[in-house]
Parts: structure tokens; C-alpha cells; sequence
């Protein structure tokens, strides 16, 4: 018999396995989408533009926040050498 293209040799056993696994990460989805109380409406400010000199252009990845608040995160281009940067943005 044989095989669809994209089929995996174990056949059914991995469309199985994928099948609980998506199953999974969807139902722990929508749990923690029910579990957590729904956001109130938000103002938005911008802390900060880069000039796409030394300080860096094209943010990327997101931020983190240690316990003082500061942010720190990274740039994808700029810089010295236009390599990207570091950065870190302190509450005033």
C-alpha cells in the first residue's frame, strides 16, 4: 500500500501523538485565557524613540522588566559597528 507524501513512516502513531498534543496546548490555551480576569481599557505612551544612530534601530523581542522597573531589551541594527544594541529604560 502505499504511503501519502507527507505521512511518517510510523503512520498513525505520530498523527496520534500530534493530535493529543495540540489537543493539549489548546485546552490549557483557552483554561488560562478563562482563568485570568480580562484587562480594562489601557493607555499607551511612547517611553522612547530610537534614531537609528548609536542608540539603535528596530527593537526586537520584546522587553523584560526586573523588580525596579527598569526595561531592558535589544536592537536588531545600530550601534557602533550597526550591529544592534542593548538598551535599558528606568522609571522616572
Amino acid at each position: 500500500m502505499a504511503r501519502h507524501p507527507f505521512q511518517s513512516p510510523l503512520g498513525t502513531v505520530v498523527s496520534i501523538r500530534l493530535l493529543v498534543s495540540v489537543a493539549l496546548a489548546l485546552t490549557l490555551l483557552v483554561a488560562s485565557s478563562l482563568a485570568s480576569p480580562l484587562a480594562g481599557a489601557q493607555t499607551l505612551s511612547v517611553l522612547y524613540s530610537l534614531t537609528g544612530n548609536t542608540d539603535g534601530q528596530q527593537p526586537g523581542w520584546g522587553v523584560i522588566r526586573d523588580s525596579a522597573g527598569n526595561l531592558y531589551g535589544t536592537t536588531q541594527f545600530g550601534g557602533t559597528r550597526n550591529w544592534g544594541t542593548l538598551f535599558k529604560l528606568t522609571p522616572t
